[in-house]
């Protein structure tokens, strides 16, 4: 997924995905993205560790 950090005027940001073709986030600061990365990371990872956990499950 291509994404890209816009500086506005003003002084916030607000990040570009190709994906939607659109912002995502809008008149957000770095640490509100850093937040929205961060969950996104953190869902992946409770993903993978769920469908490793049930794969030993099942053996």
């Amino acid at each position: 997924m291509a994404r890209r950090i816009d500086k506005l005027p003003g002084g916030k940001y607000a990040v570009w995905s190709t994906i939607v073709d659109g912002y995502i986030l809008e008149d957000v600061t770095p640490e509100e993205i850093i937040d929205y990365y961060s969950g996104e990371e953190r869902e992946r990872i409770v993903e993978s560790v769920n469908r490793q956990i049930a794969r030993l499950e099942n053996e």
